[in-house]
This record gives C-alpha cells, structure tokens and sequence, in this order.
C-alpha cells in the first residue's frame, strides 16, 4: 500500500442552517469555497451538510428548495455552523436553534452567520463581544438591541470563534479568510485563484524571515524548511537535502506539510516557483526561457504547461496581454 493510500482522511462537517427566505448566493458561494478548498487538500476534506429545522425542503428567497441531510438541534459533531436567514427569520420560530448552537459551541465548533443569521447568533447568546458584522440596513437596530461590537464598515469579519458575513457578497471573503487561518495563506491564494478572485489579494509577499507569520505556521523544522525553498528558487534543493538542512526525517518532511500546509512538500515548492516566476513575467523584460531557468525549470515548454495549470494561461499569453498596455520592458521599473 503506497504512502497516499495508507493516510486517513480527517473529515470535518460545515453545517449550513438554512431558514426560509435565505439568499441562494450566500449558500452557493459558501458551498464553492468547500469545494475548490477540497480540490486542493490531501489529507482533510470538508463536507457541507444543509441543515434544516424540519426534513422539509427549504426555500431560498429566488423560489428554489435545497432538501436538508441534517435537522437542527440533532449531533453537534461540526468544525463551523453557519446560519443563513433574511429579515423574516430573526421572527421566525426558530425552536431548538438556540440551545443547539450554544451546546455545540461549547463542545468546539465554530459558529458565523450570514446575513440576518447573525441576529439569529446574537439571540442564541453565542457571539460574546464580537465583532461581528449584519446587513446595513440592520445595523442601528442591532446595536440598540445587543450590546456586541459591530463593525459596520466591513462586509465580513472574524471573531474569537465567530465569522460573520453583512450579506451573500461578504460569503466568500468570510470563508476564505476562516480558511486562512485554518490552511495558512498558500491555500487560501489558491482557493482565492480557483474561485476566479484577484491572486495577488492573497499573495506570497515579503521575505523569508517572516514565513512563519505569513503562512501562520508555528513549527521551527517547518518554517526552516520553506525559508530554504524561498532562498533556492533558480536550483530547487531535493527533497533529502530540504529534510537535512531542516533536521528532519523525510517521513516528518512529509508529514508536517501534510497536516500544516495542506499539500505535499513537492507540490508546495512548485507552486512556490510558479508565484516567483509570474512576478518575473509581469515585472521584468526577461524571456519566457530565461524566467523558466530562473525559477528552476529546464525546458520551457514544461514551464508553459505548468504555470498555465495553475494560472490558467500560458507565460507567452500573459505577455502578450500585457503588450497591450505597455511595453513589457517597461515594467521593469516597478519592481
């Protein structure tokens, strides 16, 4: 049995409580940011559950009906419950919800809302101080009627144990930054790229001294070891001499990106290199052969094939768009 087979897949559960009237965009963007973050791991894998009061089919706001697999107030094996409502569903009769939520978070999920899912949040008696973030125009109630902090100004926003979404467009910005914290921001910028979002929001920026920082990693060994992939991009070290320098088995090199990065240590340093190289394609005059050998590839056309994998297309595409605008050589100035 190879090493992949041999691993056991961690399973955690994302409840979505969903009330009458809730945004269909919400659930959708929700369910997205699942599914291209599961695309991408190795070793977890993220289930969305709808969740329901009854196991009648419930009804988004546009007419459609999503059928549950879950009711509320039944198991409270969750990693995060989200609750989705509109303006109806803080009068709603929401039954076991509250003691639901409160008993759930005290054995250690994570709770957020979207939308008037917050308020529902607010009336369990889960969201502490804050700060959590509601629809504009709910926003004066909600502070005259709870005494949390509310960030007004922000379409989404994390707290200790809270994410919280002001609408269906603040979804996704809430769950990416939940992944973020969860995966470290590599995964969060590939899942951003997936979802067709702006990759340099979620770049690799800065220099090797704050990798632990940037990618909210604690382990020394690990840290070390990305710091030297970051200082040996033009000769990409193997994976025995990554494990040395780090003082690591290659068994442990394997294991610590498996469970902290989320994706092989092979797999990281590529994508390492491809960031590296589509800075130098949009910043500098040098060649696509040139950028490939700079950043460790040999052939150019591997080069193309790889980095128009993970960008969507190929280096002499981009350059040719950029040409459009500028002259590429001129680019040089704003490294």
């Amino acid at each position: 049995m190879n090493d992949a087979a041999a691993r056991s897949v961690r399973h955690h559960r994302v409840g979505l409580v969903l009330f009458d009237g809730f945004d269909l965009r919400g659930y959708a963007n929700l369910a997205e940011c699942l599914a291209v973050l599961n695309a991408r791991l190795v070793d977890d894998f993220y289930e969305c559950i709808p969740i329901g009061s009854a196991w009648s089919p419930v009804k988004a706001r546009c007419g459609t009906k999503i059928s549950v697999k879950a009711r509320v107030g039944e198991g409270i094996d969750y990693r995060l419950i989200l609750v989705l409502g509109e303006r109806n569903a803080i009068s709603a009769e929401t039954g076991a919800l509250p003691e639901w939520l409160r008993r759930a978070q005290r054995f250690g999920s994570e709770l957020g809302g979207v939308g008037y899912g917050t308020w529902l949040l607010a009336q369990s008696g889960v969201l502490d101080n804050g700060p959590v973030t509601v629809p504009p125009d709910s926003r004066e109630s909600f502070r005259e009627t709870f005494s949390v902090t509310l960030e007004a100004a922000q379409s989404s926003c994390s707290g200790k144990g809270i994410i919280t979404a002001a609408g269906s467009s603040g979804a996704m910005d809430m769950m990416l930054a939940w992944l973020r914290r969860r995966h470290g921001d590599l995964l969060a910028a590939l899942a951003a790229k997936d979802l067709g979002l702006t990759v340099e929001d979620f770049a690799l920026p800065g220099a090797a001294p704050e990798v632990a920082q940037r990618l909210g990693l604690t382990h020394p060994a690990l840290t070390a070891c990305i710091e030297l992939m970051e200082r040996n991009v033009e000769t990409p070290l193997s994976k025995a001499a990554l494990a040395k320098a780090s003082k690591i088995s290659l068994r442990q090199l394997e294991r610590l990106f498996h469970q902290h990065v989320g994706m092989p240590p092979k797999v990281f340093y590529r994508h390492l290199r491809l960031k590296k190289a589509h800075q130098l394609l949009l910043h500098t005059p040098l060649s696509v052969m040139e950028v490939a050998l700079a950043t460790g590839f040999q052939s150019a056309g591997h080069f193309s094939r790889v980095y128009k994998e993970a960008f969507g297309s190929s280096p002499s595409q981009l350059r040719r768009t950029i040409s459009t605008r500028e002259d590429p050589r001129a680019l040089i100035a704003l490294v």
